[in-house]
């Protein structure tokens, strides 16, 4: 996450690091563009492992009682 302190003088500096040139759509440097895609295929996993926890959780309450709301 960029910092608020530090403003960006450049157009052409990336809007994590700002520090190395922007190589992407979205404002990265090649850097941070793969650092923040790793960060998404992992924060998407997890919330994928959450979810399906909970639609266990679901089905378990589901066979021992009444529905959870």
């Amino acid at each position: 996450m960029p910092s608020n302190k530090r403003p960006l003088s450049q157009a052409a500096e990336c809007i994590r690091c700002g520090e190395a040139p922007r190589v992407d759509e979205f404002g990265y440097c090649s850097h941070c563009h793969w650092a923040v895609r790793a960060e998404l295929e992992v924060g998407f996993r997890e919330l994928e492992e959450y979810l399906s926890a909970w639609a266990l959780f679901s089905d378990w309450c589901a066979e021992r009682g009444p529905r959870i709301a």
